[in-house]
């Protein structure tokens, strides 16, 4: 599994001189019949023009509206930081991972800055791996910050009394400062094993602006082997079990509580309602990396991610379709909040309807001085 993590996070989006001639690939009779060059066009540009930028959009909008809630009531609370953080890196993730230089990039049937001046191509080229380091590094974090609400949340139900002195708001930030850190980091580290091309194309007799994986002897082995296999470790083996072992050990204490409903006081029964919210979006999570770790476990769709084998055309396909799980994972947090916490509704509706007061206010004043 380690050889297999991220299928082709970033090798699907590269152009390699070297590799594009021959792309050895092992077990080939093991691998599917791949789809055409002109089925594999037309899927990428439905999902990417349509799909992907649709569930982007809802998910912008839903996470921009969380945050404001969750301003509003204050990030005292280390639930709301978690949630507050978990927000912000989907914003991130959502835009760019759909972002227009990632658009142009890859929805092209040559994979790369098609009409472009040199100049104006390595520009686009500039922003494209500035969107690309904060896609890999923001969905990182995205994936990991449902860990840290689950270990929140077992520190509260089992430690009520000592739990504000265990988990505070500074130890809080502190923990989700170090998780932003060490994934861009991680992945930042990745984009010097990249560079900007710009190569004359005799098919298409004119010039196209690649992102080229430079030779494999200019990488370091060492470095690239242990980014593999971290990538692996934090994203599909200790985040998900923490968070699934957790979730189980946490629905048996609430049913074990919920038989004592008579005795709970009303701040217990509260840190309950936000436990239930807060295991609805770990399940989602859940449902999303068994999705993730069933994908990248497949070898003949995905391969290493730093091999430099340049990917088949259904891979590519694949690829986009495990992202629109993420992007799923990233946009349905709003509507959980809204469906499972009556404090988050009620805010919600109040904002809504401050609004409306402000547009019909500012409406009727109008309306009264062209009558004056």
């Amino acid at each position: 599994m380690n050889q297999t993590v991220h299928g082709n996070w970033f090798d699907q989006a590269t152009h390699s001189r070297a590799e594009d001639i021959s792309s050895p690939i092992e077990d080939q009779d093991m691998l599917p019949p791949d789809v055409d060059e002109a089925t594999r066009r037309i899927v990428m540009r439905v999902l990417m023009f349509a799909v992907t930028p649709g569930i982007g959009v809802l998910g912008v909008v839903g996470n921009v509206l969380s945050t404001l809630i969750l301003l509003r009531h204050g990030l005292k609370k280390c639930s709301n930081i978690l949630l507050f953080s978990l927000a912000l890196a989907d914003i991130v993730y959502l835009v760019s991972f759909n972002s227009i230089p990632k658009i142009l990039y890859e929805t092209t049937d040559m994979h790369g800055f098609v009409g472009f001046s040199e100049y104006s191509s390595r520009v686009l080229m500039a922003f494209y791996s500035v969107f690309m380091t904060l896609d890999f590094s923001s969905s990182f974090v995205s994936l990991r910050m449902p860990m840290l609400i689950t270990i929140e949340r077992l520190i509260v139900i089992f430690f009520p009394l000592s739990a504000h002195r265990i988990i505070t708001p500074k130890r809080t930030w502190c923990a989700v400062t170090f998780i932003v850190l060490y994934s861009i980091g991680l992945f930042a580290y990745t984009g010097f094993w990249f560079e900007s091309s710009y190569e004359w194309d005799p098919v298409r007799n004119m010039s196209v602006g690649y992102r080229v994986l430079i030779p494999q002897d200019a990488r370091d082995a060492v470095a690239m082997s242990v980014i593999e296999d971290m990538s692996v470790y934090s994203l599909v083996v200790d985040a998900p079990l923490i968070t699934v072992a957790g979730c189980i050990v946490i629905s048996i204490k609430i049913k074990l509580v919920s038989r004592n409903r008579k005795k709970m006081t009303s701040k217990e029964m509260s840190s309950n309602r936000t436990t239930k919210m807060l295991l609805a979006v770990c399940a989602v999570y859940t449902v999303t990396c068994i999705i993730m770790v069933s994908a990248i476990n497949l070898p003949s769709i995905f391969g290493r991610p730093f091999s430099g084998n340049r990917p088949t055309g259904l891979s590519v396909i694949c690829y986009q379709v495990l992202n629109i799980f993420i992007c799923i994972n990233s946009s349905c947090n709003f509507i959980i909040y809204i469906g499972l916490n009556k404090n988050f509704r009620k805010t919600y509706l109040q904002l809504c309807s401050s609004k409306a007061n402000k547009r019909n206010v500012k409406y009727f004043g109008s309306q009264s001085i062209e009558t004056t």
